[in-house]
């Protein structure tokens, strides 16, 4: 008779529910994997945790706990204030993603630490296999890595996946996971979860062997600059040295996108060619070249910079990655889409900002709550939600005069799961300032950008929020920050807001319309109101009639509650001030 993994008797060998010895076996092949080989403090906190809820003590497991019995902590530790259990719980997670992401992809068992609490959680991804595959050694018994030559690993980089900043690994992300509902209705929806992206290692062209250490650094660079982003990063040396070996790692690994690129030189410049393709097809979906003088001096910079940018460019909202993952989940039901879908169809509506968008996010989020309650970005997308309900009067489940309220409660949970997330954060800045707290915004604000989010629409909007209060200097430098992330000519409409509403305030009217004009969301109600109003001070009165009509098209009770709306954001007095000017020059009654 066989313990679960709950310390329950289980007397059915084949239950869902992993039983203690199945668990103990899992342990030992992930404890003698390569992603947790260097890490003995990994080692001993996961063997930790595993064992005591194996021993029926999973919900005594806490930060003190932990703290005083794994890492020898005074008995006066404070794990509220010490972050030490917390910051090492993050980094298992993002151990076990590279783990399930690579050598144990095909294990029908998976061990997962799941935010919010430390008690392990015990899922097989297939159904549990039988005592005869067991006897058979088709499940055999946890082996340890082969030996890597050092050289091969400081000079090409080991395998290694790692899972983003803010994000976490949805159990839906595994190849060998059991498949939705919505992959048995249709062969073209691929795997759920964030994409991974393979790495492989920059060629050297130059005949300067010297180079070989300036390619090794900016393949290494740009691993880690992805790794802040939204997917799963995989970099495997061999896919360089035997192409072919591609064929066979993208299946197994998952892999949706391949990054490449090469090194040449000249007697005076260094030449770096990045390329973005389709794993299966081989299809290029980017690809750009950068120069740098050939000095020693800057090459390191070079590479840092470079790295930077390929990360933003790859990843960015509505860019290569973004459009071909988008496109996945057009025709998926929405029940069948899963929280990382709910964060693409997010990105997307905050490029476009209409109630069409607002009302199919709010709804994949609240599904995904329901399902996956200790998920951060879905609390914090959904406070985000709310949010913009108050705001713009979209409608929601309980309409706007409570949405504020629920956005508050939603990014409270989300911080609770997750005091590092990135939307959570963003969204207690936003509800503070809706709440008339400025200084409690620029509080959070400050501390959302102490987590350096590499998410250009974060910055975009705590962007325009300080030129709204009148920090515009602040404001003005952070949606720069954030349009770098794009090629110069390619920026999206919502960056135009800040440096439109700031040469309003200032009285440069012609400037504050040629940036209005570049908003260009015509179903956000926002749009029209910039237009308008900077149309109206410059004089341009065709511009400002149009736009006038269209806000009215919009909201045809607009000019009833315009100081309330703009209240709503608490601007600097002069900025509101300019706007109900302007406003009223382009021909709306306000009273």
């Amino acid at each position: 008779m066989a313990h679960d993994a709950a310390g329950n008797v289980s007397p059915d060998p084949t239950s869902l529910r992993p039983d203690a010895t199945e668990v103990a076996a899992e342990l030992q092949r992930v404890l003698a994997s390569q992603c947790f080989e260097q890490s003995d403090r990994a080692k001993e906190f996961l063997r930790f945790v595993v064992e005591e809820t194996l021993a029926g003590r999973g919900d005594r497991l806490k930060g003190y706990t932990i703290g005083v019995e794994v890492f020898g902590r005074p008995k006066d530790f404070d794990a509220q204030t010490d972050p030490l259990v917390r910051v090492e719980a993050g980094r298992i997670r993002r151990r076990l993603a590279e783990y399930y992401g690579t050598e144990g992809a095909r294990n029908p068992l998976r061990i997962e630490l799941v935010r919010g609490g430390y008690a392990p959680q015990f899922t097989y991804v297939q159904a549990a296999p039988s005592p005869d595959a067991v006897a058979a050694g088709i499940l055999g018994p946890a082996q340890p890595p082969a030996a890597r030559s050092p050289t091969r690993f400081l000079v090409a980089g080991a395998v290694v996946a790692v899972t983003l900043f803010g994000l976490i690994l949805w159990r839906a992300l595994d190849p060998a996971a059991t498949p939705t509902a919505a992959a048995t209705h249709s062969e073209e929806v691929a795997p759920p979860g964030p994409p991974k992206v393979l790495v492989l290692p920059f060629a050297n062209l130059t005949n300067d062997a010297a180079f070989e250490y300036f390619a090794h650094g900016i393949t290494e660079e740009i691993i880690l600059r992805l790794a802040e982003f939204d997917v799963l990063v995989i970099s495997d040396p061999r896919s360089a040295a035997e192409p072919d070996s591609l064929a066979t790692v993208a299946p197994v690994t998952g892999v949706g996108y391949v990054l490449a690129g090469t090194v040449r030189n000249t007697p005076d410049r260094v030449r770096l060619s990045v390329r973005l393709s389709t794993a299966d097809t081989g299809e290029q979906l980017w690809g750009e070249a950068f120069d740098e003088p050939a000095a020693v001096g800057t090459l390191l910079a070079f590479q840092e910079r470079i790295a930077e940018r390929v990360a933003g460019m790859v990843t960015r909202p509505l860019g290569p990655i973004f459009q071909q993952q988008l496109a996945r989940t057009t025709h998926v039901p929405p029940e069948h889409l899963d929280t990382y879908d709910c964060v693409l169809k997010f990105r997307y509506y905050r490029h476009t900002f209409s109630a069409r968008d607002h009302a199919q996010t709010v709804a994949c989020f609240r599904d995904a709550v329901v399902r996956e309650p200790n998920l951060a970005d879905a609390w914090g997308g959904l406070a985000l939600l709310y949010l913009d309900e108050h705001l713009y009067g979209y409608s929601a489940e309980g309409g706007p005069d409570d949405a504020l309220t629920r956005a508050g409660e939603a990014a409270r949970t989300a911080l609770d799961i997750d005091g590092d997330n990135h939307l959570a954060n963003l969204a207690i800045a936003r509800v503070r300032l809706s709440n008339g707290d400025v200084e409690g915004f620029r509080r959070a604000a400050d501390r959302l950008l102490e987590l350096r989010p590499r998410h250009a629409d974060d910055l975009m909007t705590i962007a325009a929020l300080f030129v709204i209060t009148g920090d515009s200097d602040r404001g003005l430098a952070l949606v720069d920050e954030a349009m770098g992330f794009y090629a110069p000519d390619r920026p999206p409409g919502p960056f135009f807001v800040a440096h439109a509403l700031h040469a309003l305030a200032t009285g440069d009217y012609d400037r504050a319309l040629e940036q209005a004009l570049k908003i260009d969301l015509p179903e956000w109600a926002v749009t029209p109101t910039i237009v308008a109003a900077c149309a109206g001070l410059a004089g341009e009165q065709l511009i400002a009639q149009r736009a006038a009509q269209r806000l009215l098209d919009l909201d045809p009770e607009f000019p009833l509650h315009a100081r309330a709306q703009f209240d709503k954001w608490h601007p600097d007095e002069t900025l509101l001030m300019r706007l109900l000017e302007g406003l009223e020059a382009a021909g709306l009654d306000l009273p």
